[in-house]
């Protein structure tokens, strides 16, 4: 099977899925060939160029960038011609660009089935009919749909996505991979906790100040010896409880997640929950995680829950010896790469039979 994924922008953590993807196809003669509609977001934390190497096929089409308001898109005249000259069985598009409907077109008028791959959940796209009116018909010509997860797999069908042809494929990372960086790390000696002036105090980790308003209203009732630790984002105000350290490149991320005794993440949802993959991978105790060992779900509106679960995850993060970072890492298992790989070939295998 020859397999042509076209998604939206280079991003370095897709590329252990590729790899895999592609591992799978060439094992039983098929190849891919994975096409990038737009181009590395520098304001992104694991934005990186495309990657060289690991045998699949990959490109980026020429585009321009196009400013709607405060929305950035891509326009892409080739990128048709470039699937086409890919030859492929059968497509996998990224989202619901301005190039989607080029690529949905040729599919219609070759006959190639194509697979739609898709973050977006009812939050994000809210009732916002004339853009469910826009993407219908690319649901209506599709063999079917690739989610990240359940709440896109819901919204999916919305569109009139067939559920029975909707797989729910997650959007991990190289568990071991990242584990084993954070590992190393911890066995260092970074100047980083010295930097950003930590001391001996534990850490509550917020990755990206998603959801942080809730923390911070409670932070007064913290015990003395916690810091919050904000990365990722400049916004907001500071306390004498609350540092925020700005901008951590992907390289330093691991050195901060070692320094972390538990992660809190706590908006409403998140389409790309990178903060939760990291963590749960080093074994680190999240607050809105999925559950294990050491891991809340929480109502963060609901003070009470949230002091005792980030306590309960200050406490397990604290004393957690390897076999607590084994059964906190677990649940993330089923999500990992080469099952993540799995799904996506099967799903685009039915596709062409």
């Amino acid at each position: 099977m020859r397999l042509t994924v076209v998604t939206n922008i280079p991003t370095e953590y897709r590329n252990p899925l590729f790899d895999e993807i592609h591992r799978l196809l060439v094992s039983d003669g098929g190849e891919l060939t994975v096409l990038f509609g737009g181009e590395s977001e520098k304001d992104r934390q694991w934005a990186r160029p495309i990657a060289a190497g690991g045998g699949w096929s990959k490109a980026q089409v020429p585009h321009a960038q196009l400013h709607l308001g405060n929305h950035a898109t891509y326009a892409n005249p080739y990128v048709a011609r470039m699937v086409a000259k890919s030859k492929p069985d059968v497509v996998v598009v990224g989202g619901y660009a301005p190039w989607t409907f080029a690529i949905v077109a040729w599919c219609w008028l070759t006959k190639t089935p194509y697979l739609v791959w898709s973050g977006e959940t009812t939050f994000y796209a809210g009732q916002n009919r004339s853009a469910r009116w826009r993407r219908q018909p690319i649901a209506r010509r599709a063999y079917g749909a690739l989610a990240y997860g359940p709440a896109a797999a819901e919204y999916l069908q919305t569109l009139a996505f067939d559920s029975k042809r909707t797989t729910i494929v997650g959007n991990c990372i190289d568990i071991d991979s990242y584990r084993s960086k954070v590992a190393t790390a911890r066995r260092s000696e970074s100047d980083l906790a010295a930097r950003i002036g930590i001391g001996e105090n534990r850490i509550l980790l917020s990755v990206g100040g998603k959801g942080i308003s809730s923390v911070l209203a409670v932070a007064d009732q913290l015990d003395d010896d916690i810091r919050i630790v904000i990365c990722g984002t400049e916004q907001g105000s500071a306390g004498p409880r609350v540092i925020r350290v700005g901008k951590v490149s992907s390289d330093e991320m691991p050195d901060l997640y070692a320094l972390a005794d538990c992660v809190v993440h706590t908006p409403r949802i998140d389409r790309w929950p990178h903060a939760i993959n990291e963590s749960l991978s080093a074994g680190i105790p999240v607050v809105a995680s999925p559950t294990g060992p050491g891991c809340a779900i929480v109502d963060p509106e609901d003070q009470s829950e949230l002091l005792r679960a980030i306590a309960h995850g200050l406490e397990v993060g604290t004393s957690s010896d390897q076999s607590i970072r084994d059964a906190i890492t677990e649940p993330l298992r089923e999500w990992d790469v080469p099952r993540m790989a799995e799904r996506f070939v099967n799903a685009a295998e039915q596709a062409c039979s």
